[in-house]
Parts: structure tokens; sequence; C-alpha cells
């Protein structure tokens, strides 16, 4: 889930009051454009990020979400990888969003299956 913002002072905003409800601030993670906040103790797993609107991070993830919906096909090749990738790196998710990367580039790029 992200919480999307105007700008980067609304992102440090955000991040504060969030931190009121338990969720703690992680930084980039490595990706530009986002920040990550861990989810409260005792709450469901759940990822969560911030970002502002101007964020190229946040742009790229809506480009994604709306080639999914365009292709139906394309979303349920999706699902299926994420669930192979849950199974296979069920306690690594660095591993599970690197192996999922590489479908994600090449749907905003091609359109086509890899």
């Amino acid at each position: 889930m992200v919480v999307v913002v105007e700008t980067d002072d609304d992102v440090r905003v955000a991040i504060a009051r969030l931190a009121t409800v338990g969720y703690v601030a992680k930084g980039s993670l490595g990706v530009e454009g986002r920040e990550a906040v861990a989810w409260p103790e005792g709450e469901k797993r759940h990822h969560l990020y911030v970002s502002p609107t101007t964020s190229g991070e946040l742009q790229a993830q809506i480009a994604f979400r709306d080639r999914l919906r365009s292709d139906p096909a394309l979303a349920s090749d999706y699902v299926a990888l994420k669930r192979e990738l849950a199974a296979h790196h069920r306690d690594d998710r660095p591993a599970y969003t690197d192996a999922k990367t590489e479908f994600i580039e090449w749907a905003l790029a091609s359109g086509e299956q890899p």
C-alpha cells in the first residue's frame, strides 16, 4: 500500500503521524521516491510506503497497475508468479522482490510475455 502525499515535506509529516500509531520509519530501502514504514507490533504483516505525487517510483507503480488492469491475462500471470515466489521465498522478502522485478520491468517496457 502507498500513502500518496503532495510534497517531500508531506512525506515527513505522514511518517511522523504514522509513528503515533506504531509504524516505524525504515527509510527508502534503496528505492528513491518512497519511504518505507514497518507495520506496528502485533498487527498483521503488511507493507506500507509513503510517496509524494512527483515520485518516479510512484508513477511506475501506477503505470504497472494500469497495465495489469488493461490485460487480464497479464494480471493472471502476475498472480501466479507472486504465489510461486511467495512459496519459494517465504522468509526472504528481498529475494521475493528481486524475483518479481524482471516481470514488472518487462510488462512496463514491452507488453509481451518475457
